[in-house]
């Protein structure tokens, strides 16, 4: 992952330097410093730790659409909400969360992520 890290920095710098020409030297420098905090941030997380709940992300997410596939659309909401307090509770995604909103493109899109949207249901996204 750390390798990954400042190509896709520097990327995402000419990408949006491409699509704001009229930057000023000052303001790229600026968002540089901000993308080398970002960097310095995310290269202090657990690679281990964050593989792993990448793995269990996975088993859950099959475990849910099981669920969903076999019409228990309420336990598979319940399980859902309990599995996004745990991960939102877990010390590295806390660290990832004050890494800044960028760091939050890493992260698979959850749905239930939100233990307190009871507007959306696991099942309808899948």
């Amino acid at each position: 992952m750390k390798k990954l890290i400042a190509p896709a920095l520097l990327i995402l710098a000419s990408t949006i330097h491409a699509q704001m020409p009229a930057m000023s030297e000052e303001e790229m420098a600026r968002m540089m410093n901000m993308m080398d905090g970002l960097a310095s941030c995310i290269g202090q997380l657990d690679e281990q730790h964050l593989e792993q709940l990448g793995k269990q992300a996975e088993a859950h997410e099959r475990e849910i659409a099981g669920l969903c596939a076999a019409g228990k659309r309420n336990a598979a909401q319940a399980k859902e909400q309990s599995y996004a307090r745990k991960f939102m509770a877990d010390p590295e995604y806390k660290k990832i969360m004050q890494c800044g909103e960028a760091a939050q493109s890493m992260l698979p899109d959850m749905p239930g992520l939100d233990p307190e949207n009871d507007d959306q249901h696991v099942c309808d996204d899948m």
